[in-house]
């Protein structure tokens, strides 16, 4: 149940006197556990939400679905179960955010800071990540169909059980992560303006991308495929069932395996 005053503060007073209010009231966690704050009129909860101070606040289980909390701070906050559907988050801050079973589908999360949060369980399918931190980001069990990854940073981040399937990878980072019984199918790795080219390995995407377009690369490797097996390893067999997955034909030949040569 929400604080009525804190509540009060938010919707009837405007964004100032809230962030104010909080300055001031530094050791109080507001609490909007379960308050349905969702965005039946767009242009009312532009002026409530956007640049919120909203850092550590209990919003579990609240309707938030298409609000605007765009540049709103909602570092540490409690949104755990919380809907979130069609929610604009642009360049808001949700690092260290508890969104555990959250319903986040077809929200925006463009340039949004996810680093170390807690989004196990959620609902992302379609949802703009385009640009989002998600270093450290706790992503088990999620599903992600559909979702725009363009860009993104995966640093760390625990994708275990995640469903990553017709997803958009083009320029994401991925370093570390956990994809232990993940769910990976049809990952586009090209930009909206070019032919699709889908991978279903998100570990060996940016690899395939550079290997595609990248001269230099693709002739390093075909360097290494006229040496010596003991010297070459396994790196063009990798090349031959990477791509062997796309749905696209490359306009270069596939190179042999060192390993078949007659």
């Amino acid at each position: 149940m929400a604080n009525q005053e804190h509540l009060s503060i938010l919707t009837l007073r405007g964004i100032l006197e809230w962030n104010k209010w909080r300055a001031e009231h530094q050791g109080i966690q507001p609490d909007l556990s379960g308050v349905n704050l969702s965005g039946a009129d767009p242009s009312r909860t532009w002026r409530i939400f956007s640049e919120a101070d909203l850092s550590g606040a209990d919003l579990s289980g609240a309707d938030l679905s298409g609000s605007n909390l765009s540049g709103s701070n909602l570092s540490g906050s409690n949104l755990s179960g919380s809907n979130l559907s069609r929610t604009r988050f642009y360049r808001a801050d949700l690092s260290r955010a508890n969104l555990s079973q959250t319903d986040l589908s077809q929200a925006f999360l463009h340039d949004v800071d996810l680093s170390g949060a807690d989004l196990s369980g959620a609902d992302l399918s379609e949802a703009d990540l385009s640009g989002a931190d998600l270093s450290a980001t706790d992503l088990s069990g999620a599903d992600l169909s559909g979702a725009d990854l363009s860009r993104t940073i995966l640093i760390k981040t625990n994708l275990t059980r995640t469903i990553l399937k017709d997803c958009v990878i083009y320029g994401i980072a991925v370093w570390d992560v956990q994809l232990e019984g993940a769910t990976q199918l049809n990952l586009a790795i090209t930009p909206y303006d070019q032919p699709t080219i889908t991978v279903d390995n998100l570990k060996i995407a940016q690899f395939i991308y550079l290997l595609l377009n990248n001269q230099e690369i693709r002739d390093v490797i075909d360097t290494l495929a006229r040496k010596p097996t003991s010297h070459v390893l396994s790196l063009p067999t990798l090349q031959i069932q990477a791509v062997s997955r796309m749905s696209y034909k490359p306009s270069f030949p596939l190179l042999p395996s060192p390993f078949n040569r007659s």
